[in-house]
């Protein structure tokens, strides 16, 4: 396949035979507004592909390996990306509505203001990206006022990831490692955070109403401002924790530990938590 550019009649005759895009090169076309409704793209390369403004609902993406790939504003419902490697792709508000991304590489992308409800990312690869041996420049996963409300992230490595005012409510982080990640005034109301691995995290502001928390560890995490309104801490872990201005109204905390806690003086409703 032709790596430079497509025109826009290439395109409608590619497009209009209803290839099987399984394991073909892909790799620097520009497919910016292209309709690829139900597509089978399994295992394509499409490295550095431009797919701004894309229709590939419903489309066929398992295992794809598209790093530095475009995916601004594109429409990605429903779409199988299992096991895709979509490291330092722009999915910038892209809508992921239902989208399939278990196991997933998606290490260093960008998702601001991308739509990810209820969409499926357990085990998905958020986190750090593996720098061994690597030509690209660091950067983290950004997040950032991403809608992954109902999202299952469970066991997802969301580690030193930007999700600062995303809405996380409703969803499924159980066992998710979100070490040194950055939750600032983020919507997390009623999420799944048991087992889940928050330490040295930014929760500072974030909405915590009503977590579960079960054996969430806490540990050096940046709660101050946050609102852990009937939140279910049982067995969670705040050690150095900073709790300035957290609020515990109703906050289950039975059995937590919080040795060399910061600010606990200034903890809101402290009086009012279960289990201390």
């Amino acid at each position: 396949m032709n790596r430079t550019s497509l025109t826009i009649e290439q395109v409608k005759k590619i497009r209009s035979t209803d290839e099987d895009y399984s394991e073909k090169n892909l790799s620097k076309l520009n497919l910016s507004g292209m309709s690829l409704r139900g597509v089978k793209m399994y295992a394509a390369n499409l490295n550095h592909t431009n797919l701004t403004e894309a229709h590939l609902n419903k489309s066929d993406m398992r295992k794809i390996i598209a790093y530095w790939a475009i995916f601004h504003k594109a429409d990605l419902r429903d779409v199988d990306l299992r096991e895709a490697n979509l490291g330092y792709a722009d999915f910038t508000e892209a809508n992921l509505n239902n989208a399939d991304l278990r196991n997933a590489n998606l290490a260093a992308a960008n998702f601001s203001a991308a739509n990810l409800n209820i969409a499926d990312l357990r085990g998905a690869h958020l986190g750090e990206p593996d720098m061994v041996g690597a030509e690209f420049p660091y950067r983290i996963t950004n997040l950032s006022r991403a809608n992954l409300h109902k999202a299952y992230l469970s066991e997802a490595d969301l580690s030193c990831a930007d999700l600062s005012f995303a809405n996380l409510s409703g969803a499924n982080l159980s066992g998710a490692n979100l070490t040194r990640a950055n939750l600032s005034h983020a919507t997390l109301s009623g999420a799944n955070l048991t087992n889940a691995d928050l330490s040295h995290a930014d929760l500072s502001h974030a909405n915590l109403s009503y977590v579960s928390g079960v054996k969430a560890n806490f540990v050096e995490a940046d709660l101050s401002g946050a609102n852990l309104h009937c939140a279910k801490m049982s067995d969670a872990r705040f050690n150095m924790a900073d709790l300035f201005g957290t609020n515990l109204d109703g906050t289950i905390l039975t059995n937590v530990k919080l040795a060399h806690a910061k600010n606990v003086d200034w903890v809101k409703n402290l009086l009012k938590t279960k289990g201390l």
